[in-house]
């Protein structure tokens, strides 16, 4: 919670140079290998707090750095998968961002809404610039065919807005129809949403059946096959 209180949403542009060395079977194996540098950021206040009902309550009054839960609307607190708000755009002008599940756990993130924000970026490089991220639109993912088999937290509601203790969303592409596809680590499984945020089939599981502690379809007295943090993801996290 800490970390999420004092971090920056930041968004970079890295380049890549080949590593060098000489060409042995060593350095063969690992040619791959590539030496990453930071070209530009942009930069998100993590108190640029967005449109939405207030949120943080099931977290720890405490203050911390001088930003005492709850807040004042929806927070960004970080940003699991980018990818073009356009189909085919590759300036990195227009995004389509997306936050994971909120404050870090299940128990915590019940007011946390899960959304896809299109920023745009107005990076800072070596010769100038803002360095800043404008929010231009919000993409609120929601359920209101009730696809999702098991009761959510808006269950009762017309929209049946998702939230983070719904799904633990992680990762994030589109389809040539123009269908979302996101990764959740709760199940985990694979949610197929529509371009304006609506769940469109219920959750797609693993086809191993593999589950993990936080999984709605967990029995009671069934073990998890997967530990916590360890599902679907677009980080190198995934199992």
């Amino acid at each position: 919670m800490r970390r999420i209180l004092t971090a920056l949403t930041v968004f970079g542009l890295a380049a890549t140079v080949p590593a060098l060395g000489p060409a042995t079977a060593q350095s063969q194996d690992h040619a791959s290998r590539r030496t990453v540098t930071l070209d530009a950021r942009a930069l998100l206040s993590a108190t640029a707090y967005q449109r939405g009902p207030v949120s943080g309550t099931q977290l720890d009054p405490a203050p911390v750095n001088g930003v005492t839960p709850p807040f004042p609307g929806q927070p960004v607190p970080g940003f699991s998968a980018v990818i073009a708000a356009d189909p085919g755009d590759r300036s990195g002008r227009r995004l389509l961002a997306m936050p994971d599940n909120g404050f870090g756990a299940k128990t915590n993130s019940a007011d946390f809404l899960l959304r896809a924000y299109v920023i745009e970026p107005r990076y800072r490089t070596g010769r100038g610039g803002a360095g800043t991220i404008r929010i231009r639109e919000t993409i609120s993912f929601r359920d209101p065919a009730r696809r999702v088999p098991f009761p959510i937290v808006n269950e009762h509601t017309a929209d049946r807005l998702l939230t983070g203790a719904d799904f633990d969303i992680e990762s994030l592409q589109r389809d040539a129809r123009g269908d979302l596809w996101v990764g959740d680590e709760f199940g985990p499984s694979l949610l197929r949403l529509d371009r304006t945020g609506k769940v469109l089939q219920a959750p797609i599981p693993l086809p191993d059946g593999t589950k993990s502690p936080q999984s709605p379809d967990l029995k009671p007295g069934e073990p998890p096959t997967l530990p916590a943090s360890k599902g679907v993801r677009g980080d190198g996290g995934q199992p």
